[in-house]
């Protein structure tokens, strides 16, 4: 997880306080938890159909600023 964070990152020259990260185990010990640890924004969802209403609602903000 925070591997990947981090070589998207260097891949994309995007800075950590510029991502956001959606999982439903952000919790200690959840397989989402390493994330948190990178220092990126984490939403924590309970499902697809609420990760997917995060998305949208990113993107529509993007899109107003």
């Amino acid at each position: 997880m925070a591997d990947g964070i981090h070589k998207l990152q260097e891949i994309l020259s995007i800075s950590i306080p510029e991502m956001l990260y959606i999982g439903d185990a952000l919790f200690p010990g959840g397989n989402d938890a390493p994330a948190r640890e990178t220092g990126v924004i984490c939403i924590q969802v309970r499902d697809p159909d609420e990760t997917k209403r995060v998305i949208e609602t990113a993107i529509a903000c993007l899109s107003e600023g």
